[in-house]
């Protein structure tokens, strides 16, 4: 199991600080911070542009959001810097850095307006302006604000310091930019605060539970019941892996039988704040049928998991609290759609596939809805027959999933793990045998080379490849 250090610094920003970067071109900047930090939880990245403009724009942009998003990063597009405030998922945060790279305007007549015409000045002024007044809502109290700019002509008549003052923003430093400095001329990095001076040794990082993913859609927004809470994991001395499953990741467990699979996602993250755990019983059939269920339960709320009870798979995306819930990983292990003529039924039944496919397709066409636009859903599933009759990979196509990895499955991964069979016989396990995890996204490897709504419909010609 891979351990990692948890504080990370480069240049003036630390994994301690909660950073907003605005204005990103093709997120290279925030991936080169993701990076140096190894996990970017602490980080929302933003742009002006689409994710349409991105793709055709910017050769790299969409390898740098996924990296991001599988980092941790809180990815935003379409994000104006002049009303960012009042942005319905910035609204309510508070950030210690917020940076602005090189702001421009764009210009007025083409490509090849020339930067020191007056009213070009001007824009590019105003453009500041707004950033700096939405920005200075946006702070902590000993909160900065960075702007990269050349500080050459004609670019040293936007005057950015006296702007900073003019909506109550105060000049703390100014340090030399260079591009060696994140793996041009001359550049500077203007720093403000709300505050006339003061110095950074020893101050409160004003981490707060809400955390960096307070804002994410659903997970304590202002539509989100409020008896389901989503903290931010603690920020402690080590992040812990397991397997292909990271703490940094929003994970939904459905279809668990003793929930010893989510306990052991909870031991080796140390935090289960990441984790919605969910089963198709109620608590009082786990406590009759399930003689490691309770201690399970108990354990992974001490961890800060939140435990969901009566969740149909086929329906969990109107479920109350989950609707409005993303999630990067979806996980739904040995899916069984019980027996339909009690645990003596054959598997090789026709009328007893055709039952367990409409349970599957039904979940795909649910998770779907849920994922994140990096997110994927799994199914671990025997692979010998009659189990390879399900056809897993064409249902997946059926509800619009592409498979993009099959991975062989093995309980030595997941220490503690304890299938359950289920369906009258809970508390048993099976031998899982020959058995795979597979992988599905909401768009196959090579879609990022075209607009993602070539994708969105099954009746895609891309499904017919």
């Amino acid at each position: 199991m891979e351990v990692f250090s948890f504080e990370r610094q480069i240049k003036h920003c630390s994994s301690y600080q909660k950073i907003l970067l605005l204005g990103e071109g093709d997120f290279s900047f925030a991936v080169c911070l993701a990076r140096a930090f190894g996990l970017a939880v602490n980080m929302v990245a933003t742009s002006l542009d689409s994710r349409e403009s991105l793709m055709l724009n910017y050769s790299k942009a969409m390898s740098n959001v996924m990296e991001l998003e599988a980092r941790g990063c809180k990815v935003l597009l379409e994000v104006d810097v002049h009303s960012m405030s009042q942005h319905p998922f910035l609204i309510s945060e508070r950030f210690d850095r917020i940076i602005y790279n090189f702001p421009h305007v764009g210009y007025l007549h083409g490509p090849f307006s020339a930067e020191c015409i007056w009213f070009q000045n001007r824009f590019h002024q105003d453009l500041i302006r707004g950033f700096l007044k939405n920005a200075s809502e946006m702070l902590t109290a000993i909160g900065e604000i960075h702007v990269t700019h050349k500080t050459t002509f004609p670019f040293s008549e936007w005057k950015t310091v006296e702007l900073a003052q003019e909506v109550g923003l105060y000049l703390v430093h100014e340090e030399h930019f260079s591009l060696l400095d994140y793996p041009v001329g001359m550049f500077i990095s203007f720093k403000f605060s709300k505050q006339h001076s003061y110095t950074t040794s020893g101050f409160d990082l004003g981490i707060t539970a809400s955390g960096p993913w307070s804002g994410y859609p659903g997970i304590n927004g202002p539509q989100m019941q409020r008896d389901v809470t989503w903290i931010m994991p603690k920020y402690t001395s080590t992040i812990e892996y397991s397997k292909a499953y990271t703490s940094y990741q929003k994970i939904l467990l459905v279809g668990e039988g003793d929930f010893s699979f989510a306990a052991c996602l909870a031991r080796a993250f140390g935090s289960a704040a990441n984790i919605v755990a969910t089963s198709l019983d109620s608590r009082e059939f786990l406590m009759v049928n399930y003689s490691k269920a309770m201690s399970n339960l108990k354990e992974l709320e001490d961890r800060e998991c939140t435990i969901l009870h009566c969740v149909d798979v086929k329906t969990m995306n109107l479920h109350p609290l989950l609707y409005n819930m993303r999630f990067d990983r979806i996980i739904y292990n040995f899916p069984h759609s019980g027996y339909s003529n009690g645990p003596s039924s054959s598997e090789s039944s026709i009328f007893q596939i055709l039952s367990h496919q409409n349970l599957v397709r039904a979940y795909f066409k649910s998770a779907r809805e849920m994922l994140t636009e990096t997110g994927e859903v799994h199914v671990t599933h025997k692979t010998t027959y009659p189990f390879s009759e399900w056809n897993i990979v064409t249902l997946a196509l059926e509800a619009g999933l592409f498979l993009v990895n099959e991975e062989s499955f093995s309980l030595w991964n997941y220490p503690g793990y304890q299938n359950k069979r289920g369906a009258g016989i809970c508390d048993q396990t099976f031998p899982v045998g020959k058995s795979s995890t597979f992988k599905f996204s909401k768009y196959p490897p090579y879609c990022f080379q075209f607009p993602p709504q070539l994708f969105e419909s099954t009746s895609s010609p891309w499904l017919m490849l």
